[in-house]
């Protein structure tokens, strides 16, 4: 779920959060997010924070990976976790080409 908030007429805020859930180990992951744009002449500029969850592999999940770290029920698989920075910029060219880093 994200929303878009426009303050003023440079300035965005869009804040989301996502939910996974992992049916085999009954683990729920909140991920929430967060972006903020801010437009300067034709060029915009934008910054965003979020967590992020991987959950177990397939492998994994059915005791099939090559070297037996869980229990047949899964019970200690954890999800991996992650901090995500994000900036860009973008900028239209002109002719239906924009440049963005």
């Amino acid at each position: 779920m994200q929303d878009r908030l426009p303050i003023g007429d440079r300035l965005t805020v869009e804040p989301g959060i996502r939910l996974d859930w992992n049916s085999f180990t009954g683990e729920a992951s909140w991920q929430p997010r967060l972006r903020v744009t801010h437009r300067v002449g034709g060029a915009a500029v934008w910054a965003g924070v979020s967590m992020q969850a991987q959950t177990p592999s397939q492998e994994a999940l059915h005791g099939s990976d090559y070297f037996k770290f869980t229990g047949d029920d899964g019970e200690r698989l954890r999800n991996e976790r992650a901090r995500q920075i994000v900036m860009g910029f973008s900028r239209p060219l002109g002719a239906g080409l924009d440049i963005r880093a």
